[in-house]
Protein backbone atom coordinates (compact mmCIF):
# COMPACT_ATOMS: atom_id res chain seq x y z
CA UNK A 1 0.00 0.00 0.00
CA UNK A 2 2.55 2.43 0.38
CA UNK A 3 2.98 2.68 -3.31
CA UNK A 4 0.07 4.29 -3.76
CA UNK A 5 -0.44 5.99 0.00
CA UNK A 6 1.52 7.41 2.63
CA UNK A 7 1.86 5.37 5.68
CA UNK A 8 4.50 4.85 8.07
CA UNK A 9 7.61 2.84 7.71
CA UNK A 10 6.99 -0.84 9.01
CA UNK A 11 10.29 -0.24 10.98
CA UNK A 12 7.88 2.47 13.33
CA UNK A 13 5.27 -0.67 13.68
CA UNK A 14 7.04 -1.39 17.19
CA UNK A 15 5.44 -3.16 20.19
CA UNK A 16 5.72 -1.06 22.75
CA UNK A 17 2.69 -2.31 25.02
CA UNK A 18 -0.94 -2.59 25.01
CA UNK A 19 -1.58 0.66 23.76
CA UNK A 20 1.12 0.60 20.70
CA UNK A 21 -1.30 1.16 18.42
CA UNK A 22 -2.83 4.49 19.97
CA UNK A 23 1.07 5.78 20.49
CA UNK A 24 1.69 5.39 16.33
CA UNK A 25 -1.51 7.37 15.64
CA UNK A 26 -0.87 10.14 17.62
CA UNK A 27 2.91 10.21 15.87
CA UNK A 28 0.52 10.13 12.78
CA UNK A 29 -0.92 13.52 10.74
CA UNK A 30 -4.64 12.66 10.05
CA UNK A 31 -3.60 12.08 6.28
CA UNK A 32 -1.75 9.20 7.46
CA UNK A 33 -4.00 7.40 10.06
CA UNK A 34 -7.01 6.55 7.66
CA UNK A 35 -4.77 4.75 5.45
CA UNK A 36 -2.58 2.82 7.81
CA UNK A 37 -6.38 2.06 9.93
CA UNK A 38 -7.53 0.51 6.54
CA UNK A 39 -4.75 -1.64 5.78
CA UNK A 40 -4.84 -3.02 9.43
CA UNK A 41 -8.32 -3.58 8.70
CA UNK A 42 -8.09 -5.55 5.78
CA UNK A 43 -4.89 -7.63 7.05
CA UNK A 44 -7.16 -8.63 9.81
CA UNK A 45 -9.68 -10.14 7.08
CA UNK A 46 -7.43 -12.33 5.60
CA UNK A 47 -6.23 -13.29 8.61
CA UNK A 48 -9.48 -14.30 9.13
CA UNK A 49 -9.86 -16.07 5.83
CA UNK A 50 -6.89 -18.36 6.25
CA UNK A 51 -7.98 -18.92 9.91
CA UNK A 52 -11.25 -20.01 8.44
CA UNK A 53 -9.16 -22.34 5.88
CA UNK A 54 -9.86 -19.90 2.97
CA UNK A 55 -7.75 -19.07 0.70
CA UNK A 56 -6.31 -15.59 1.27
CA UNK A 57 -7.17 -13.34 -1.44
CA UNK A 58 -3.69 -11.99 -3.29
CA UNK A 59 -2.28 -8.59 -2.35
CA UNK A 60 -3.03 -7.08 -5.65
CA UNK A 61 -6.17 -7.59 -4.71
CA UNK A 62 -7.22 -6.34 -1.71
CA UNK A 63 -4.25 -3.09 -3.17
CA UNK A 64 -7.14 -2.24 -5.56
CA UNK A 65 -9.97 -3.24 -3.04
CA UNK A 66 -8.62 -0.55 -0.50
CA UNK A 67 -8.21 2.37 -2.89
CA UNK A 68 -11.36 2.04 -4.66
CA UNK A 69 -13.06 1.73 -1.26
CA UNK A 70 -11.26 4.35 0.31
CA UNK A 71 -12.17 6.85 -2.54
CA UNK A 72 -15.67 5.94 -2.51
CA UNK A 73 -16.03 6.43 1.23
CA UNK A 74 -14.75 10.09 1.18
CA UNK A 75 -16.35 10.97 -2.08
CA UNK A 76 -19.63 9.72 -0.42
CA UNK A 77 -18.61 11.99 2.81
CA UNK A 78 -17.61 14.84 0.63
CA UNK A 79 -20.54 14.53 -2.08
CA UNK A 80 -23.15 12.75 -0.58
CA UNK A 81 -25.87 13.91 -3.31
CA UNK A 82 -23.44 13.32 -6.26
CA UNK A 83 -23.47 10.03 -9.35
CA UNK A 84 -20.96 8.27 -7.85
CA UNK A 85 -21.59 6.50 -11.31
CA UNK A 86 -20.00 9.15 -13.31
CA UNK A 87 -16.80 9.83 -11.28
CA UNK A 88 -17.03 13.34 -11.64
CA UNK A 89 -16.47 14.82 -7.98
CA UNK A 90 -13.79 17.25 -6.84
CA UNK A 91 -10.27 15.27 -5.47
CA UNK A 92 -10.41 15.00 -2.05
CA UNK A 93 -8.05 16.72 0.95
CA UNK A 94 -6.92 13.24 1.67
CA UNK A 95 -6.08 12.32 -2.33
CA UNK A 96 -4.15 15.86 -2.57
CA UNK A 97 -2.08 15.34 0.55
CA UNK A 98 -1.56 11.50 -1.28
CA UNK A 99 -0.17 13.39 -4.49
CA UNK A 100 2.01 15.80 -2.47
CA UNK A 101 3.69 13.22 -0.74
CA UNK A 102 4.21 10.69 -3.66
CA UNK A 103 7.10 12.33 -5.31
CA UNK A 104 8.94 12.69 -2.08
CA UNK A 105 8.71 8.96 -1.77
CA UNK A 106 9.49 8.14 -4.92
CA UNK A 107 12.60 10.00 -3.97
CA UNK A 108 13.69 7.41 -1.44
CA UNK A 109 17.24 6.12 -0.99
CA UNK A 110 16.47 3.01 -1.07
CA UNK A 111 17.48 1.24 -4.06
CA UNK A 112 15.21 -0.14 -6.43
CA UNK A 113 14.82 -4.42 -6.33
CA UNK A 114 15.98 -5.97 -9.22
CA UNK A 115 16.32 -9.38 -10.88
CA UNK A 116 19.46 -11.68 -9.41
CA UNK A 117 21.03 -14.17 -11.35
CA UNK A 118 20.57 -17.71 -9.64
CA UNK A 119 23.49 -19.98 -7.99
CA UNK A 120 26.01 -21.67 -10.23
CA UNK A 121 23.96 -24.40 -11.32
CA UNK A 122 20.57 -23.31 -10.61
CA UNK A 123 17.68 -22.14 -13.14
CA UNK A 124 15.59 -19.37 -11.73
CA UNK A 125 11.70 -19.23 -12.90
CA UNK A 126 9.75 -16.74 -12.86
CA UNK A 127 6.11 -16.73 -13.76
CA UNK A 128 3.31 -14.56 -13.28
CA UNK A 129 -0.55 -14.18 -14.40
CA UNK A 130 -3.17 -11.66 -15.51
CA UNK A 131 -6.60 -11.45 -15.21
CA UNK A 132 -9.61 -9.72 -16.81
CA UNK A 133 -12.26 -9.47 -14.49
CA UNK A 134 -14.69 -7.62 -17.69
CA UNK A 135 -14.60 -10.38 -20.01
CA UNK A 136 -13.60 -13.62 -17.61
CA UNK A 137 -10.28 -14.11 -19.44
CA UNK A 138 -6.31 -14.27 -18.27
CA UNK A 139 -2.86 -14.72 -19.04
CA UNK A 140 0.18 -15.90 -17.85
CA UNK A 141 4.25 -15.37 -18.77
CA UNK A 142 6.82 -17.45 -17.74
CA UNK A 143 11.04 -16.66 -18.19
CA UNK A 144 13.61 -19.07 -17.50
CA UNK A 145 17.34 -18.44 -17.00
CA UNK A 146 20.79 -19.71 -16.40
CA UNK A 147 23.62 -18.57 -14.16
CA UNK A 148 25.07 -16.33 -16.40
CA UNK A 149 21.10 -14.53 -17.43
CA UNK A 150 21.28 -16.34 -20.11
CA UNK A 151 17.37 -16.70 -21.53
CA UNK A 152 16.65 -20.98 -21.87
CA UNK A 153 12.91 -20.05 -22.94
CA UNK A 154 10.24 -17.49 -22.22
CA UNK A 155 6.83 -18.22 -22.80
CA UNK A 156 3.21 -16.36 -22.95
CA UNK A 157 0.05 -18.17 -22.58
CA UNK A 158 -3.62 -16.81 -23.21
CA UNK A 159 -6.44 -18.14 -20.80
CA UNK A 160 -9.89 -18.22 -22.43
CA UNK A 161 -11.38 -18.54 -19.25
CA UNK A 162 -10.32 -17.36 -15.91
CA UNK A 163 -11.82 -16.71 -12.47
CA UNK A 164 -9.94 -14.54 -10.83
CA UNK A 165 -6.84 -13.34 -10.50
CA UNK A 166 -5.31 -15.86 -8.20
CA UNK A 167 -6.46 -18.81 -10.76
CA UNK A 168 -4.12 -17.04 -13.53
CA UNK A 169 -1.08 -17.21 -10.82
CA UNK A 170 -1.74 -20.78 -10.17
CA UNK A 171 -1.90 -21.35 -13.99
CA UNK A 172 0.71 -19.43 -14.81
CA UNK A 173 2.83 -21.33 -12.18
CA UNK A 174 1.79 -24.87 -13.23
CA UNK A 175 2.58 -23.82 -17.15
CA UNK A 176 6.18 -22.59 -15.92
CA UNK A 177 6.99 -25.71 -13.95
CA UNK A 178 5.86 -28.27 -16.94
CA UNK A 179 8.08 -26.09 -19.41
CA UNK A 180 11.03 -26.14 -17.13
CA UNK A 181 10.82 -29.58 -16.57
CA UNK A 182 10.60 -30.12 -20.46
CA UNK A 183 13.19 -27.52 -21.84
CA UNK A 184 15.79 -28.08 -18.36
CA UNK A 185 17.80 -30.77 -16.64
CA UNK A 186 19.07 -28.22 -14.07
CA UNK A 187 17.91 -27.39 -10.20
CA UNK A 188 15.23 -24.29 -10.37
CA UNK A 189 14.15 -21.82 -8.23
CA UNK A 190 10.64 -20.37 -9.36
CA UNK A 191 9.43 -17.34 -8.08
CA UNK A 192 6.03 -15.97 -8.50
CA UNK A 193 4.93 -12.56 -6.96
CA UNK A 194 1.90 -14.12 -5.71
CA UNK A 195 2.48 -15.10 -2.05
CA UNK A 196 -1.14 -16.80 -1.75
CA UNK A 197 -0.23 -19.16 -4.29
CA UNK A 198 2.97 -20.39 -3.29
CA UNK A 199 1.76 -20.52 -0.04
CA UNK A 200 -1.49 -22.72 -1.00
CA UNK A 201 1.47 -25.22 -3.51
CA UNK A 202 3.66 -26.01 -0.17
CA UNK A 203 0.98 -26.53 2.10
CA UNK A 204 0.28 -29.91 3.16
CA UNK A 205 -3.20 -29.17 4.36
CA UNK A 206 -6.04 -30.21 2.41
CA UNK A 207 -6.93 -27.48 -0.40
CA UNK A 208 -10.76 -26.78 -0.70
CA UNK A 209 -10.22 -23.90 -2.61
CA UNK A 210 -11.49 -23.69 -6.47
CA UNK A 211 -7.88 -24.08 -7.08
CA UNK A 212 -7.18 -27.25 -5.75
CA UNK A 213 -7.03 -29.48 -8.44
CA UNK A 214 -4.51 -27.00 -10.36
CA UNK A 215 -2.19 -27.21 -7.06
CA UNK A 216 -2.39 -30.83 -6.97
CA UNK A 217 -1.52 -30.82 -10.83
CA UNK A 218 1.29 -29.09 -10.18
CA UNK A 219 3.10 -30.98 -6.65
CA UNK A 220 2.67 -33.99 -9.04
CA UNK A 221 4.65 -32.50 -11.61
CA UNK A 222 7.32 -31.41 -8.49
CA UNK A 223 7.57 -34.95 -7.52
CA UNK A 224 7.00 -36.53 -11.10
CA UNK A 225 9.40 -34.70 -12.18
CA UNK A 226 12.51 -35.18 -9.40
CA UNK A 227 13.87 -31.86 -9.83
CA UNK A 228 15.24 -30.18 -6.52
CA UNK A 229 13.15 -27.16 -6.35
CA UNK A 230 12.39 -24.23 -4.40
CA UNK A 231 9.50 -21.96 -4.41
CA UNK A 232 9.63 -18.39 -3.13
CA UNK A 233 7.64 -15.34 -3.47
CA UNK A 234 8.89 -12.14 -4.77
CA UNK A 235 8.21 -8.56 -5.27
CA UNK A 236 6.68 -6.99 -8.34
CA UNK A 237 10.00 -5.18 -9.31
CA UNK A 238 12.02 -8.61 -9.82
CA UNK A 239 9.51 -10.20 -11.56
CA UNK A 240 9.15 -7.20 -13.86
CA UNK A 241 9.90 -9.46 -17.19
CA UNK A 242 7.07 -12.25 -16.32
CA UNK A 243 4.66 -9.52 -15.40
CA UNK A 244 4.57 -8.15 -19.31
CA UNK A 245 4.60 -11.52 -20.52
CA UNK A 246 1.47 -12.23 -19.10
Amino acid sequence: MAEDWCIPDVDLLQNTGPEWLLHLLNKCEEHVRLPMLMTMWRCWHVRNEITHHKPAPPIEVSKRFLSSYIDTILCLQQHPKADMSKGKMVVSKFQQHQEKLRPARAASTRPPERWHKPPPGWTKLNVDGAYIQADGTGGSGMILRDEHGVVIFASCRFLRTCSSALEAEIEAIREGIALTLEWCTLPFILKSDCSTAIDMIKSSYMNRSPAAMTVGVIKNLLVEGGREHVLMHVSRNQNNVSHVLG
